[in-house]
């Protein structure tokens, strides 16, 4: 029994240790290029995105944030647009990212050939 007891408390010291990329924040401002299109005809601007606290603010959409995981992150567009232009260059939806130091970068893959990237730098 004595060891039984031993055995889960060091497995939940184990388990309450792991990072919980969940509650992640990635706040900060950041600035870069925001590049989308199809492969091979590829459209490149200036973009910032400011992520604080759950929200966020981009050159193109704002609202809330939410870190799902280590690899997903959801934004919630907030705004009212017109339908007149390709709505995915909105930041809104699910995005998978990779946090380098301080590099952000920021992927939607729409299917093969279509994506939308942000490649960021935190600003000091």
């Amino acid at each position: 029994m004595r060891a039984m007891l031993i055995l889960m408390t060091t497995l939940c010291t184990f388990l309450g240790c792991k990072e919980n990329n969940a509650s992640m924040t990635l706040n900060g401002t950041y600035a870069g290029k925001f590049t989308y299109g199809i492969s091979g005809s590829m459209i490149s601007t200036d973009s910032k995105v400011t992520l604080s606290g759950n929200n966020y603010n981009s050159t193109l959409g704002s609202g809330t944030y939410e870190v799902l995981n280590n690899h997903t992150v959801q934004f919630q567009d907030v705004n009212f647009w017109t339908a007149d232009f390709d709505w995915n260059t909105i930041l809104n939806r699910d995005y998978s990212y990779d946090l380098k130091g301080d590099s952000l970068i920021l992927t939607k893959q729409v299917d093969a050939a279509i994506i939308y990237e942000y490649r960021l730098k935190l600003q000091k």
